[in-house]
């Protein structure tokens, strides 16, 4: 019964002549997954470290993942302040700077597509959950060229993220930084928002991205 239910979540395939089962494709893909993402934070590594010095917040490397957004790798500071977000788990892209940013940078039919199939969730008051206004403010992000979650997630939490681009200029993953409002104040927010892009287009150009 447990082969068969993996059998159709596809992954793994029995065999017709021999009846064994092998990986589906599935596990395939998700080991190629794996494996891109252990190269992205490779590279990403010190630039993260670099950027968790200079604004003093939790960085975090985020890829999509399905319709959701995931945190791959993460960079605490010291500062008794640090928030800790979970990685490897699946977040809801509205409530998520890094998920704005990603899906902002899909082409037109691939963001209607994964709009039509993503759940924005109501995690914070401000949180926007109409996929109309969502759509609005993910024209906005991709013509300013970062995303801000202000409060959306949760009330006192800010989180700023730029994109990173492979050498095909695709947005594969997103580098931000989290941190409390009392740290991300609107008054240090431009600085760090500047260096969060210029370490955005520094993993960019270590990727081969000559944009």
């Amino acid at each position: 019964r447990i082969m068969k239910s993996l059998e159709l979540r596809g992954y793994v395939h029995k065999q017709a002549r021999s009846g064994l089962y092998v990986l589906g494709a599935k596990i395939v893909s998700m080991g190629n997954a794996i494996s891109r993402d252990a190269n992205l934070s490779q590279i990403a590594n010190p630039y993260m470290f670099e950027l968790a010095r200079s604004t003093g917040q939790t960085v975090q490397l985020g890829v999509l993942f399905e319709y959701q957004i995931m945190y791959i790798d993460q960079i605490r500071t010291t500062d008794a302040l640090t928030l800790i977000v979970p990685t490897r788990k699946p977040f809801a892209v509205n409530s998520s700077a890094g998920g704005k940013v990603l899906v902002a940078n899909l082409e037109e039919e691939r963001m209607q597509e994964f709009l039509e199939n993503t759940v924005l969730a109501k995690t914070s008051p401000r949180a926007i959950v109409d996929k109309n206004r969502f759509h609005q403010e993910l024209v906005k992000v991709k013509k300013q060229g970062y995303a801000v979650d202000d409060e959306e997630f949760a009330r006192g939490i800010r989180c700023i993220a730029a994109a990173i681009r492979n050498s095909n200029g695709e947005a594969i993953a997103s580098i931000g930084i989290t941190g409390h409002t009392q740290e991300i104040t609107d008054e240090r927010m431009p600085g760090m928002l500047e260096d969060t892009v210029k370490i955005a287009e520094s993993i960019s150009s270590a990727l081969g991205y000559r944009g």
